[in-house]
């Protein structure tokens, strides 16, 4: 495991927090973390296509070339949005793990239960990569006025916006699942909003 990989105990530890953390509280169309947040839940959810494709392929759920690859583009990328590389890298790092948190936690139970391969896995390369390569731009449109945001307002709003929709990340999968991958996914941002 690469060696800026997660503690996944710790993960769970803070998922549990994220979850108990109270009532959501409404995201006005005006705040500009809540459209973030719907891209990250976006590319969550073809996490579970990604799993079963390389479950099919008895791929390794890290493709260290392939996140190189995405991490260097994304710091090439990062000044024309006005963003500083190191935030914008760091960020999508937190969305491979995220990534990874489901893809793992779906690989144990298929393990676990002996699953097979499976007839509806999409195609990783021509399938499941071009929705990745359409959301990464995504991130970056959206990245800078979520921290202009959260700057102004701290991570309560990013938290909220994140815990709001929980349930819609995926219905057919454990939401337990989902809540740790966002949790992976946001804790740069709330990082950054706290200062």
């Amino acid at each position: 495991m690469a060696a800026h990989s997660i503690d996944r105990r710790g993960l769970l530890a803070f998922a549990a927090t994220f979850a108990l953390a109270g009532p959501a509280v409404a995201v006005t169309p005006l705040d500009a973390a809540a459209p973030l947040v719907v891209v990250i839940r976006q590319r969550l959810d073809v996490a579970p296509g990604v799993a079963k494709s390389k479950w099919n392929t008895k791929g390794s759920i890290e493709d260290l070339e392939r996140e190189k690859a995405l991490i260097d583009k994304v710091a090439a990328d990062a000044p024309a949005q006005g963003l500083d590389p190191a935030h914008a890298t760091r960020f999508l790092r937190a969305q491979i793990e995220a990534s990874k948190v489901i893809q793992a936690g779906l690989f144990s139970e298929w393990t676990r239960t002996d699953h097979g391969p499976f007839a509806d896995a999409p195609d990783l390369k021509t399938e499941i990569r071009p929705i990745l390569d359409r959301i990464t731009p995504e991130f970056l449109r959206l990245l800078g006025p979520a921290l202009d945001t959260l700057r102004r307002s701290g991570p309560r709003t990013l938290l909220d916006a994140a815990r709001q929709d929980l349930p819609m990340f995926a219905p057919r999968q454990d939401n337990a699942l989902f809540a740790a991958a966002i949790a992976v996914g946001i804790a740069p941002l709330v990082e950054w909003a706290r200062g």
